[in-house]
């Protein structure tokens, strides 16, 4: 087996594991809160996790879409990599303290939104996660870039299993139900100390190198992919913000619970994304027309495989498995949600696969556009279905938005390879 085979292989093995721990420690970290507490503080625990990952993504500032994309393209100018790398890590440090400070003033309005003063106590007891959370992302994509994706994999897995193990832990402690959150601050801050080692390499060489061009460059990108950045997030969020509105947290809780198995199959397709983001960022510079093509074949035909057998075993074992996990609780009343979800979100699972070609062929808008777009049939369906529905509503909405985002993400690839085959891609568009 050649080196570089060889490579590959052992950098798919180690994907594949960390992203079964990934699903694995967010199973975890619900059956030990509804098993340790109950299902409101779950119901509680999953809004708090919602508004901690929309703040993160908003203190990235889309910096790191940014690192990956331009840290892959430098990969042969290791002087221009640690220059563009601290530029961009200074951006995030001030965007993530910036977003911590405006969460910390609105907590008291957040308490009033969703009539509970537990999330506002939560609300300030996960600002330290935020911000180690969004400096994280842009740590990661540094390594995604470098195809560090064995060390990616490793520390993006501890990451995951520290969050059921720092709950684990307070729950032994007798924590009260809204300090569960703090497990988020435990794993985040840990994973930091872990990055900066595994970065410490650019860390050094981009000391002395910051360099006004690339901040301004990372800057005017992330202007462009952050709303997409967040509208991402809140796709996945906003059926369990909504449910928090206008629902019970008990009633959040179940839903929340068949929603995660759902949110984690449909990081199935991140297995094969860490390996085509970077290639399509090359190919797409390299105007390697006909092999961009071939990637794209390929990875609906893998997808297809890949998400239709991880969405059959839930399909076939959810009902059987919340018995298990929930002991006591009702969770199973969540299965005909996670069957929708399902149905509807098979197609859209495929096409995650290649979610983030606008933006590494050099199209960030058109990345944010989409996503918004997503999110606003999400919002619009949500506002609408879930007051009278409840779990169903909120399911129905998140499965038909995934659909409308797929048939745009369809149109603007074929677009995007059309204008690729007249004209050179332009970044600033």
């Amino acid at each position: 087996m050649s080196p570089t085979r060889k490579k590959l292989t052992w950098d798919g093995i180690t994907s594949l594991f960390s992203l079964g721990v990934m699903g694995l420690s967010g199973l975890a970290t619900n059956i030990v809160i509804v098993r340790g507490w109950n299902t409101e503080t779950l119901g509680l625990f999953n809004q708090l996790f919602a508004l901690y990952v929309f703040t993160s993504m908003l203190g990235a500032f889309g910096i790191q879409s940014s690192a990956l994309k331009y840290i892959a393209e430098y990969d042969d100018r290791p002087e221009e990599q640690a220059s563009l790398f601290a530029s961009g890590l200074a951006l995030v440090l001030a965007f993530a303290s910036l977003a911590v400070l405006t969460l910390a003033f609105l907590s008291p309005a957040v308490g009033v939104l969703f009539s509970s003063p537990d999330m506002r106590l939560g609300t300030l007891l996960i600002l330290p996660g935020i911000w180690a959370n969004a400096v994280n992302k842009f740590l990661l994509c540094s390594l995604n870039a470098r195809l560090r994706l064995r060390t990616y994999a490793f520390l993006t897995a501890m990451r995951f299993a520290l969050i059921p193990l720092s709950a684990t832990f307070l729950l032994m402690l007798g924590s009260a139900g809204f300090a569960v959150c703090l497990c988020l601050c435990i794993a985040e801050l840990i994973t930091l100390a872990a990055l900066v080692c595994a970065n410490v390499d650019l860390i050094r060489q981009g000391r002395q190198r910051l360099v006004r061009a690339w901040a301004v460059r990372h800057f005017h990108f992330g202007r462009r992919a952050v709303l997409g950045g967040m509208a991402v997030e809140l796709n996945s969020r906003i059926d369990i913000l909504l449910l928090g509105v206008f629902a019970s947290e008990s009633e959040v809780g179940i839903y929340s619970f068949a929603a995660l198995l759902f949110e984690g199959l449909m990081h199935l397709p991140l297995l094969a994304r860490r390996f085509v983001d970077p290639l399509l960022a090359q190919w797409v510079a390299a105007r390697r027309l006909d092999d961009l093509t071939k990637l794209i074949r390929s990875s609906c035909k893998h997808g297809v495989w890949l998400v239709g057998a991880g969405f059959l075993a839930a399909a076939l074992l959810y009902p059987w498995f919340a018995r298990l996990a929930g002991g006591n609780s009702p969770l199973e009343a969540g299965y005909p949600a996670l069957l929708i979800l399902l149905g509807l979100g098979f197609l859209p699972g495929i096409g995650a696969i290649l979610a983030n070609f606008p933006a590494q062929a050099g199209y960030p808008g058109a990345q944010s556009r989409l996503s918004l777009i997503t999110l606003a049939v999400n919002l619009v369906l949500g506002l609408i279905l879930i007051p009278p529905f409840g779990i169903i509503g909120a399911a129905l909405a998140v499965g038909t938005g995934l659909l409308i985002g797929l048939a745009e993400q369809a149109r603007l690839i074929r677009s995007q390879l059309n204008r690729l085959y007249i004209c050179p891609a332009a970044e600033n568009q």
